[in-house]
């Protein structure tokens, strides 16, 4: 059982941490160190030094973006994450998809990663990531203990905030193929679960495409 006063949260972390008040930088790091002992346990370790910083993608679309070590003069791989995000949860999940990234050694969105980021929690398009129910049932736990992210997004970048906001996403059945439409700031609060009751999956929860 756990002292008086100290939290249990996910990864079987106890902790009386303060709220964190830290640069960005330190923050997204934070994030890193605690999700590091969760690859070694699935066999992925990450690589012992990981470059962590907030800046602009030379892909309008993308989130984040992590540079494979062979591109780095000392060996280790840089993550960025763009600066018009700043919700908490959000931020994570592109810091959990980089590290994806990170411990394959490079930027593939194939099977291996689908099966790296599944586990981790992460759903729809492999390419473009969101959290789904079971990264959104660890995460909340790990900011309540680090604090939110530190960082006030860069609103004059309005391109990408547009276009995560209202691509709509397909969300099927995979029993009797019934399909629905949504935006990744619903399915960040839940997914659908099949409506059919003449389906196999009835009541299951509804994969995204």
């Amino acid at each position: 059982m756990a002292p008086p006063g100290t939290n249990i949260v996910p990864f079987g972390l106890a902790t009386t941490d303060a709220i964190f008040e830290g640069r960005r930088e330190a923050w997204l790091q934070r994030v890193v160190d605690i999700w590091r002992p969760y690859f070694s346990r699935v066999g992925c370790d990450l690589p012992a030094r990981i470059w962590i910083s907030v800046g602009r993608l030379p892909r309008g679309s993308s989130t984040g973006m992590c540079y494979p070590g062979q591109a780095s003069d000392d060996g280790s791989p840089h993550i960025f994450v763009h600066p018009v995000l700043s919700d908490s949860t959000r931020v994570a999940g592109t810091v959990v998809h980089q590290l994806c990234d990170a411990a394959l050694g490079n930027r593939s969105h194939g099977a291996r990663f689908k099966a790296l980021a599944i586990t981790a929690g992460l759903v729809g398009k492999m390419t473009q990531t969101i959290g789904g129910p079971l990264f959104l049932a660890i995460m909340p736990g790990i900011i309540d203990r680090i604090g939110p992210y530190p960082h006030s997004a860069l609103r004059q970048i309005r391109g990408l905030e547009k276009k995560s906001g209202t691509r709509l996403i397909r969300i099927t059945c995979p029993g009797c193929g019934y399909l629905l439409r949504g935006t990744q700031r619903w399915l960040r609060v839940a997914v659908p679960k099949c409506p059919n009751s003449r389906c196999g999956n009835y009541g299951d929860v509804m994969e995204i495409a």
